[in-house]
């Protein structure tokens, strides 16, 4: 067989855990993509982001890594070389490791996480490290608003069904 481009393409390891593999497994089913298409899919939503300061990087001189012994399971893939270099050069640009930042990345996407503007004139445009469960309480406040949105809507279609059962007041 003859290889056209002339650039081999290798298979890539992310070691995640059984809770990202399983969040994993719900976002490719969800989008209906293969592991590759995510991954462009998340270097070109990202990555211009980072590079304006979406996530700090690493200030120690080595690069940052997953905790050991977290129960990490491989993850094998063959991406696309572009896609993987672009990817690495963004791990590289924050002095993490290719499987700490796709496990960001994917935590990050997969929990909707607001990403802040820079037009937001309270916001930096940086996300606050969360310390006392502030990305927590914020996605509980939103989602606690999107349940009264609902609730409102199924409250008003009940009161104008129930208006309509019941016999109009007659004058005498």
């Amino acid at each position: 067989k003859c290889n056209i481009s002339g650039v081999a393409r290798t298979s890539s390891t992310f070691l995640l855990t059984p809770y990202l593999r399983s969040r994993l497994a719900i976002m490719l089913r969800k989008r209906s993509m293969s592991l590759p298409d995510y991954l462009s899919l998340i270097v070109s939503r990202y990555g211009p982001r980072i590079r304006k300061g979406l996530l700090k990087p690493s200030r120690n001189p080595k690069r940052l890594y997953q905790k050991a012994g977290c129960g990490y399971k491989p993850k094998n893939f063959v991406p696309r070389s572009e896609v993987w270099i672009a990817f690495t050069q963004l791990a590289r640009f924050l002095n993490w490791s290719n499987c700490y930042l796709f496990a960001v990345l994917l935590q990050m996407d997969s929990k909707k996480i607001p990403l802040l503007n820079n037009s937001n004139r309270f916001f930096s445009g940086t996300p606050v490290r969360d310390r006392g469960g502030t990305v927590r309480l914020w996605l509980y406040a939103e989602r606690l608003f999107i349940r009264k949105q609902e609730w409102i809507r199924k409250l008003g279609r009940r009161t104008k069904k129930a208006a309509r059962l019941l016999p109009e007041s007659r004058s005498g």
